[in-house]
């Protein structure tokens, strides 16, 4: 719909970080750390990337969407 913003899913926003990772090519430090998220990772790239990408993989799997979404709700950014 044309001028209505639609907020993404939990697992869109997983989804996206996969890609963001896949896409980076040089070397640094991840970090996710914000209670927000619904996982802690400190990760040296691109060694470990891949471990990374899987891991989170799994989270959506396990965890689902509706899991995800009550996480955010409780621990909100702001």
């Amino acid at each position: 719909m044309k001028g209505k913003f639609e907020e993404a899913t939990e697992v869109e926003r997983l989804r996206e970080m996969q890609e963001f990772l896949r896409r980076l090519t040089n070397e640094t430090i991840f970090l996710s750390d914000h209670i927000s998220m619904p996982f802690f990772v400190k990760a040296k790239l691109p060694e470990q990337k891949n471990k990374i990408i899987e891991g989170i993989d799994k989270i959506i799997d396990e965890v689902g969407e509706e899991a995800l979404r009550r996480h955010r709700e409780i621990n909100p950014i702001m």
